[in-house]
């Protein structure tokens, strides 16, 4: 039986037509053979790769990917964009499960007591806590972080299972920074990060908010102001604090980079050194002051979130 030239129109495909045509492991290693190709392979070169001998069993397995995760070409079989996802979902270890990673003490310290932070991985998150008090979640990025978050947590950061493999435990806090860095640049540009749909912002503030000692008993949070993010398309939504929408504003970046860090690479060194203030709830103004090297940053921005006033202090000033 000869390859297959099977096309058909990947806007028809059903959920669950996409789901079955996965359902086998021939399949998969189809998808992943062209993957590591990297190049168009012909029908017989594929089959090779894939090692199914009997030709007309090689076509039908093919035949049920081609037109949605497969694309035929001129010189051969190539991966089509959710061919691509579908590999690289596989190869993050995202649908298969993961490792778990015991509680390991990093070079860190906790905010409020200044004792060693611990971090452990399980279920897809990286938890950071502190051992000696209650911790805050301001910095969490859990879809739900009321749930399965453990007294004296600090933040939880997602990562892939890929992320763990052969690092250290503050090199797994560093990956999770990023990852969480960059998935919350993308949701505070309203783009959501799971399916590109777009986002849908609102601005929670706790008019009686009382956390000196831990997470407030009116709202449930350590910040008074937090940002909600709802996908329009899909299911998914975060709860921020306030401060993850001005990540990437051009005072905080210049601040940042003045003093030779990386806003994404090394945001565990410098994202976490910063205090908020409520100035005002009616109408909303808050105060946030980034410190690096003995230097101030203070943005103020109004119920947007927009920056409405910016003061930079050097060392002098600060003293």
């Amino acid at each position: 039986m000869g390859p297959s030239d099977g096309r058909r129109d990947a806007s028809t495909v059903s959920p669950a037509e996409a789901f079955g045509a996965l359902s086998n492991e021939t399949r998969i290693q189809i998808l992943r053979a062209l993957s590591d190709a990297g190049r168009p392979l012909s029908f017989s070169e594929l089959r090779d790769r894939v090692g199914v001998r009997h030709g007309g069993k090689f076509n039908y397995h093919l035949d049920k990917l081609v037109g949605h995760f497969v694309d035929k070409v001129d010189a051969g079989y190539t991966l089509c964009q959710p061919g691509d996802w579908v590999v690289r979902a596989i190869r993050s270890g995202t649908l298969t499960g993961g490792p778990t990673v015991d509680p390991a003490e990093v070079d860190l310290a906790c905010a409020r007591c200044e004792v060693p932070l611990e971090v452990r991985y399980r279920h897809g998150a990286v938890r950071v806590s502190c051992p000696a008090c209650r911790g805050t979640d301001e910095t969490a990025t859990v879809r739900r972080p009321e749930r399965d978050v453990d007294h004296g947590t600090v933040a939880v950061l997602p990562l892939p299972p890929a992320g763990v493999q052969g690092r250290t435990a503050m090199d797994i806090l560093r990956a999770a920074a990023t990852w969480a860095h960059l998935d919350a640049l993308a949701v505070a540009s309203g783009v959501c990060p799971t399916c590109s749909a777009a986002v849908e912002r609102f601005v929670r503030v706790c008019e009686a908010h009382d956390a000196v000692e831990g997470r407030c008993d009116r709202c449930g949070r350590h910040p008074a102001v937090c940002v909600e993010f709802r996908c329009a398309n899909c299911t998914d939504g975060r709860v921020f604090d306030a401060v993850t929408a001005l990540l990437y504003t051009p005072e905080l970046l210049a601040f940042v980079k003045d003093h030779g860090l990386d806003p994404t690479a090394d945001v565990v060194e410098w994202s976490w050194d910063y205090s908020a203030e409520v100035r005002s709830t009616d109408p909303v103004e808050l105060r946030f002051v980034f410190a690096l090297d003995g230097e101030e940053l203070t943005l103020t921005v109004d119920g947007d979130l927009s920056v409405v006033d910016v003061t930079r202090r050097d060392d002098s000033e600060v003293a």
